[in-house]
């Protein structure tokens, strides 16, 4: 795919997402479908989860992961991390000039330090906790933008 689409490695998207499924509550052979948090809200039901991860150019998925739906996104982002640098390793030789994004959901700590220790550039949202500092600053200091669509946006 990368050499018939033409894509560059350079700037890829991971994320995390639970999927209801229409599973009775009584069935018990599945190992994915777990009681779990769904994006639906549909708590009557038993979600599976699912990573994936992109390409910018063309939101071209290059890794997928099924896991079971009571697990929270973090989990398994230590596994995703390592198969995505074996993939574009094997397929282009470093990772040196990747940049991984990736929401907070799978920011904890130890997955912080996984991504710390590889030499890629990431961008990666943090909850407010993470950055009590910036939530101490009052709201009325920041300066607003001028002219533009986002101009009734704070700074």
């Amino acid at each position: 795919m990368l050499h018939q689409f033409a894509l560059t490695l350079e700037t890829l998207f991971y994320d995390t997402s639970h999927f209801f499924t229409s599973l009775a509550s009584t069935h018990t052979r599945s190992a994915l479908a777990q009681r779990g948090h769904s994006k639906q809200k549909r708590t009557d039901l038993r979600p599976c989860s699912l990573a994936l991860l992109v390409a910018r150019e063309g939101q071209i998925p290059l890794y997928a992961y099924v896991y079971e739906g009571n697990k929270v996104d973090a989990t398994p982002f230590p596994d995703s991390l390592t198969a995505i640098r074996q993939r574009v390793e094997q397929r282009v030789g470093q990772v040196e000039d990747l940049t991984l994004v990736y929401d907070q959901g799978n920011n904890a700590k130890a997955n912080q330090a996984l991504v710390d220790a590889l030499p890629v550039h990431y961008v990666a949202s943090l909850v407010p906790t993470q950055h009590a500092d910036l939530m101490a600053i009052p709201t009325g200091v920041y300066t607003p933008l001028g002219p533009g669509p986002l101009a009734n946006r704070l700074v």
